[in-house]
């Protein structure tokens, strides 16, 4: 999404290096140290790209193209609607035969899968302090090692969010429902905004149907002329309700 300040509409090309994770299905859990490329579109109310990894390790090549947009009523209150959507492609990299035969059998990781998510929203805002709420579905359908998985999840989410400046504070919860559980997750976030830098960070829990380790995220980026940052970004994810995964430490670290 569009940090605070941003131009209207830009165009960003970006190379990354890391332990990297995407939205795609359990497997993307298992992902190892890649090089990212990356080219995308983005302005404060959409959001467009595509993102091709090269493992650095024994893991599949790995494409994702991601979509997002939302309409919104003007003024401090109000309602609108986001769509977000992305698809993904992972390709096993050939490998040479042992010399020794193994009795255990390698499993081809490749697969492609398809997810989004639609929410309608509604907002008010008393100076600056802002509110929204909103209701939707969230699904995705994978198949990966020929394991084919598919999910329909409803999704409830409430943030509250001021600026004291220069930092912007959140407070977020969010649940989604499978039929059979729920997921509830509790949050918070700060981001301290400034002309040549940008220093984030977020953490939270599992309050119902999730994992008992804490997730947290910490990143930042410093733009080095009008042009060209550098970023990076550290994160413990933890539980994933829509692919039922784990997924443990990843970080990335690049220019844009």
């Amino acid at each position: 999404m569009l940090a605070p300040g941003a131009a209207a509409q830009e165009w960003r090309l970006g190379a990354q290096v890391g332990r990297i994770h995407y939205e795609g299905s359990a497997a993307s859990a298992t992902t190892g140290t890649s090089v990212a490329l990356s080219v995308s579109r983005l302005s404060a109310r959409d959001w467009l790209g595509l993102t091709a990894g090269v493992p650095l390790e024994d893991q599949p090549f790995w494409l994702v193209a991601g979509l997002w947009k939302q309409w919104r009523q003007s003024g401090t209150s109000g309602v609108g609607l986001d769509v977000s959507g992305h698809g993904f492609m992972q390709r096993e990299v050939d490998r040479a035969e042992p010399l020794i035969p193994i009795a255990d059998v390698v499993v081809d990781r490749s697969g492609e899968g398809l997810g989004g998510e639609a929410s309608v929203l509604g907002f008010a805002g008393a100076g600056p302090v802002q509110l929204e709420l909103r209701a939707g579905a969230t699904a995705q359908t994978s198949a990966v090692t020929g394991i084919t998985v598919s999910r329909l999840l409803s999704v409830l989410e409430a943030r509250a969010s001021t600026d004291v400046l220069p930092v912007q504070l959140a407070l977020e919860g969010r649940s989604w429902w499978d039929g059979d559980s729920t997921h509830t997750y509790a949050g918070a976030s700060a981001q301290l905004v400034r002309d040549a830098y940008t220093v984030w960070g977020s953490g939270g829990g599992w309050l119902t149907g999730g994992g008992a380790q804490p997730a947290f995220a910490v990143g930042a980026t410093w733009a080095l002329t009008s042009r060209l940052q550098l970023e990076g970004s550290w994160r413990e994810e933890g539980f994933d309700p829509l692919y039922r995964s784990n997924l443990s430490r990843s970080f990335a670290f690049g220019m844009s």
